[in-house]
């Protein structure tokens, strides 16, 4: 009934020759045809994903302008809101997605994630018309503008579209880290491009692959990124314990494990991979010479809540 014609060409979706012949049998000569007519898309193709890179990098550039606050004036990026077509609404959001390649052998490849990026612009453009997005390396930012009554993205709803990319066929494995800011309207917009970033810095540092955090969630980490502190939260340890983690590394870090695992030796042991009689001779050395009293709460509380903060010192 019909014969179908792969199309070659560089964009990452995928196009077809149909033809319904309706049962007539294709000759030579309708195979030539064919093969012209082929030849005529491709090269139709090959202009349009020109002028598509050509205005991919363009809107590239004013997104990235956009988030880094890097606008002469305020109808300079009213402009660049308009030409976008993101400037319907009030209020703003941004989704930011790094991408993790299960495959050490791709991260080498610049374009690994180019057809997972191609999958998430497909999904959240269809779902939310007032769109733009920056492509940088494995990260894609989304800056999605709204009204109140539709509401910002949820957390719940970021790895949904995520999670059905995934498991599309051709779809290289990978793992992946979301970060959803707070609502800002749009003068706030490098401030809440600021909270994705350093949302990403929480998550690689104290959550797994495959999770989403919003600001919202953060909970303590929220008092930090507020007052512009994120990256220097050596001012939020007590003094002794900063001089404890430069003279004694190794003993700190058993005393966070040791926290972390509700003060088990067997456990911190299995960890840290030392014998249970290591652990509990490094424990005595840090009540020797820390003076840590592990029934004391507001020591543990300080003493967990500056093993979180060396982490981001890190």
């Amino acid at each position: 009934r019909a014969i179908s014609v792969d199309v070659p060409n560089l964009d990452h979706a995928r196009y077809e020759l149909v033809i319904h012949n309706r049962g007539r049998i294709i000759g030579n000569d309708d195979f030539m045809v064919i093969e012209n007519v082929v030849s005529f898309l491709q090269m139709e193709l090959l202009k349009q994903y020109s002028v598509s890179q050509n205005r991919f990098h363009r809107n590239n550039n004013m997104v990235s302008d956009l988030l880094n606050g890097r606008n002469f004036d305020s109808s300079h990026s009213e402009d660049i809101l308009n030409t976008l077509h993101i400037d319907l609404h009030n209020s703003y959001q941004v989704i930011m997605i790094r991408l993790f390649s299960k495959d050490p052998q791709l991260m080498n490849d610049p374009d690994w994630a180019a057809g997972i990026f191609y999958g998430l612009k497909t999904r959240y453009k269809s779902r939310w018309m007032s769109m733009a997005y920056l492509e940088k390396e494995s990260r894609i930012t989304f800056l999605y503008n709204f009204s109140r009554k539709t509401g910002p993205i949820l957390t719940s709803t970021a790895q949904e579209l995520i999670e059905a990319v995934r498991n599309t066929p051709g779809i290289p494995d990978f793992n992946y880290q979301i970060s959803l800011s707070s609502i800002s309207d749009r003068n706030g917009i490098p401030k809440i491009n600021q909270e994705a970033v350093d949302i990403q810095k929480i998550l690689h540092l104290f959550y797994q692959q495959d999770s989403a955090l919003s600001y919202d969630d953060l909970g303590i980490y929220k008092l930090f990124m507020s007052m512009g502190n994120l990256e220097h939260p050596e001012q939020f340890i007590p003094p002794r314990l900063l001089q404890f983690k430069r003279d004694y590394p190794e003993l700190m870090e058993t005393l966070s494990c040791f926290l972390e695992t509700n003060q088990s030796f067997s456990e911190t042991a299995a960890a840290m991979y030392l014998h249970p009689k290591t652990i509990r001779y490094r424990i005595n050395k840090i009540i020797q010479l820390l003076g840590f009293n592990f029934s004391d709460s507001e020591q543990i509380l300080q003493a967990q809540i500056a093993s979180r903060l060396f982490k981001l010192m890190g």
